[in-house]
């Protein structure tokens, strides 16, 4: 879980931010701890509104709670530092960061060896994908993320 803001320190791709997979959060609970994580990453938004919404809401009121996970959600993929290539997605019952493959971006195996833009994927012969960040300090690309 995301416990402190700082401006230097990416969330990870695949960090759960609130929910549970397993099904033992409640939508309240959920929508709660999505609107703290919120809270932790950025300055912008007082989230003592949705606090307030989510207050007025029936346990059975899981439209309203969904809508406020959406706009909450849209918030902090727009002003978290998230990795490259990634979204705030809910899979499973969890709101997680979820990397997304940029049909855009070059594959890293067909770039000629003086490239050195920005990001470039890879998928090997069993379809994992990996995303490798130039950083001109090491003068080589370093994964951000990968996933099977």
């Amino acid at each position: 879980m995301i416990t402190a803001k700082n401006e230097f320190e990416t969330i990870s791709a695949f960090e759960s931010l609130a929910g549970s997979s397993s099904g033992t959060w409640t939508d309240r609970e959920t929508t709660a701890e999505l609107i703290r994580v919120l809270d932790l990453v950025q300055n912008q938004i007082s989230t003592a509104e949705y606090y307030q919404d989510l207050a007025k809401c029936s346990d059975d009121d899981t439209q309203t709670m969904y809508e406020i996970q959406q706009e909450v959600a849209g918030h902090i993929e727009y002003y978290a530092p998230l990795p490259d290539c990634c979204s705030v997605t809910l899979q499973d019952n969890e709101w997680q960061v979820i990397p997304y493959i940029d049909e855009d971006l070059p594959r890293l195996e067909d770039i000629p060896e003086t490239y050195t833009e920005d990001l470039v994927y890879q998928v090997n012969d069993h379809g994992n994908v990996s995303l490798y960040k130039w950083h001109p300090n090491f003068r080589e690309y370093r994964e951000v993320w990968a996933m099977v």
